[in-house]
């Protein structure tokens, strides 16, 4: 069974987010800065992650800071 984390509103915004990366990769651009969408957090182990955008191409590969 898989586990629902991200909401489809939050999950749109995320892919958003990725295919405006590629297309900046793909025009040379550099890669854009952008704001967390959602937090992850662990707190037994004090890891957080800020994610900003998945891989339109394979949804399960996230990107962001740790």
């Amino acid at each position: 069974m898989r586990t629902k984390l991200l909401t489809k509103d939050i999950r749109e915004r995320l892919l958003k987010n990725g295919r405006l990366r590629q297309q900046s990769q793909l025009a040379d651009q550099g890669e854009p800065d952008f704001v967390p969408v959602v937090k992850f957090f662990t707190p037994d182990a004090g890891c957080t992650w800020l994610i900003t955008e998945l891989d339109p191409e394979d949804n399960d590969i996230a990107f962001g800071l740790c």
